[in-house]
């Protein structure tokens, strides 16, 4: 826990009173630091600020203050090709806690500062990028969905055995906004802490992201692996959220330009995580090809039968093996190379040995 520090607010705009909802401006020397609260004449101050401006007791502080009025939610998923993650923000966290948007601009683009708060405190509050690349978006949430967690709605977690997701996925969260020193790294192994050393070493060249915690545990089915974590509790309902309702649109929706985008990039990732390829050859010259995808949880297996009926192929739920799948043809496996699906692992090249066998 850091320092508890507080203001005492003498003077203040009388239009503002005990309990509204504010928006701080700090200012030290060249920083200053949009705070989100509600209002009292002594202003305890989180973590946040008082890290990022190194706030001293005793220091004098100056700041601006203004009653806040959160920003509406937007009625459209997209705007100008773009995701616009103001859509994305529940009104409650799902404890029920309002959740509180600011609109700024910095850098020449567009942020959004969300804050979420409860009679018994709050939450720390996070600045998000608002207008999103669709591409990277799909991606980041067919990674989740295949090799996040689903319902934690504290953290966002995320493991994989490719460092190559790896370093994709951190690549996704800058895109979104957050920042390094937000996302932890745990080394996780069975009894391999030697070897672990050289595994974090090159993770951190890698990912460009330091490990924090190493421990063994006998449930890695690694055997050495690397958890990754945000720990904000906005975040996270914003991604489980997502998560949902883009599932539903891609699955249910009549899709336009920006859904076929962000549909075949949520499918590719979701492949990388949760697909395989299977080649039988057996008397055949040429082979056949078939792509699964598993998961213990047969809505998603349904949502992902839907989705690849949609991108033509003729997938089969089997629910006693918790799998869909379907064969493919030359040009399916072309097109699955060209959305870049099953990237950073060995079904690429699977999916290049069916393509090579039937275009001798």
């Amino acid at each position: 826990m850091g320092p508890k520090l507080g203001i005492y607010l003498k003077n203040y705009p009388r239009e503002i009173s005990k309990g509204d909802l504010v928006e701080v401006t700090f200012y030290k020397d060249d920083k200053n630091y949009l705070y989100l609260t509600k209002f009292n004449t002594l202003l305890n101050l989180r973590t946040e600020v008082i890290d990022y401006l190194s706030f001293r007791k005793g220091e004098k502080i100056s700041l601006s203050i203004k009653k806040l009025k959160s920003l509406a939610r937007t009625q459209k998923l997209f705007r100008e090709g773009k995701i616009d993650l103001l859509h994305l923000v529940p009104q409650e966290s799902s404890n029920g806690y309002p959740i509180v948007v600011k609109s700024i601009r910095q850098d020449d683009e567009e942020k959004i500062v969300l804050w979420c708060f409860h009679n018994r405190g709050s939450c720390m509050q996070i600045e998000l990028r608002r207008f999103i690349d669709i591409d990277s978006f799909g991606r980041f949430l067919g990674l989740m969905q295949s090799e996040g967690n689903k319902n934690n709605f504290k953290n966002v977690e995320f493991a994989n055995a490719s460092l190559k997701e790896h370093k994709d996925f951190v690549r996704y969260l800058h895109l979104l906004g957050i920042n390094s020193e937000l996302i932890n790294v745990d080394c996780i192994h069975t009894s391999q802490r030697e070897k672990a050393k050289d595994a974090i070493s090159s993770y951190e060249k890698k990912v460009g992201i330091a490990v924090k915690n190493v421990y063994s545990s006998d449930n890695n089915k690694y055997g050495l692996g690397f958890k990754l974590k945000i720990r904000n509790v906005i975040f996270a309902n914003i991604v489980m959220f997502s998560m949902d309702k883009i599932r539903k649109l891609i699955t249910e929706r009549k899709w336009n330009r920006n859904l076929t985008l962000l549909a075949e990039a949520y499918f590719a990732k979701l492949l990388s995580g949760d697909g395989n390829v299977d080649l039988a050859f057996k008397n055949r010259r040429l082979p056949q090809g078939r792509i699964k995808i598993t998961d213990g949880n047969l809505d998603y297996l349904q949502d992902y039968q839907i989705l690849m009926k949609r991108f033509g192929f003729n997938p089969r739920l089997l629910e006693k093996h918790i799998i869909v799948r379907s064969y493919f043809k030359l040009d399916q496996a072309k097109w699955l190379l060209k959305i870049k699906a099953f990237e950073n692992n060995p079904n690429s090249k699977k999916l290049q040995t069916f393509i090579n066998a039937r275009t001798k």
